[in-house]
């Protein structure tokens, strides 16, 4: 059955929306495709049914990670040698830490590192895009190695502590020796409480 574009049912009329398409368009698509208004109609509905899954499924990775977020104590750890972090958001991580270099330390800018800028959210879990692959692979022998090391939501915080360790940029303050370097992050977190 083709239908005219112009032509109005007394249920609805050719301006609703339906799944982001006006019957307008639903019933120009079916016309292009030579296809029953059904078959153009399934379509579009499972489509539409698919998209709500995917949906459904980032939301609830999400929901997780703000459960966690919420649960945990949001405090300063320890995650190396002179590098801390702590989990200010679902997928947000501050850090700062001292590098050493020649026998003296200097110590990084803090940062936050937003993990919403460097994956994306797919079917209740999260896929790295290349860049953030590449990095993996500058620490572990595989993604599968990464993975398999730690539960996905630790996985994050491991990843937050790469992306600094990549991308910090180095502060004014340096020349120190490792107990001052260890005194100036521990007094800077303290500050941050």
């Amino acid at each position: 059955m083709f239908i005219n574009s112009n032509t109005k049912n007394p249920i609805f009329d050719t301006d609703t929306v339906l799944s982001g398409f006006t019957f307008r368009e639903l019933i120009d698509t079916a016309n292009a495709n030579g296809e029953e208004i059904t078959v153009t109609l399934k379509n579009m509905l499972n489509e539409a049914v698919t998209n709500a899954k995917e949906s459904v499924a980032q939301n609830e990775f999400m929901l997780e990670a703000i459960r966690r977020y919420e649960k945990s104590d949001c405090e300063w750890i320890m995650t190396d040698d002179l590098q801390y972090c702590k989990q200010v958001g679902p997928l947000k991580f501050k850090l700062i830490q001292a590098v050493e270099v020649d026998d003296k330390c200097i110590i990084c800018k803090p940062e936050t590192i937003d993990l919403e800028d460097y994956l994306e959210v797919n079917g209740g879990s999260y896929n790295y895009n290349p860049s953030i692959e590449h990095l993996i692979y500058a620490y572990y022998e595989s993604i599968e190695q990464f993975e398999s090391s730690y539960n996905s939501f630790d996985r994050l915080q491991v990843l937050a502590e790469m992306i600094y360790e990549v991308e910090s940029e180095l502060s004014d303050v340096g020349n120190l020796t490792y107990e001052e370097a260890e005194k100036y992050l521990k007094k800077y977190i303290r500050q941050e409480d």
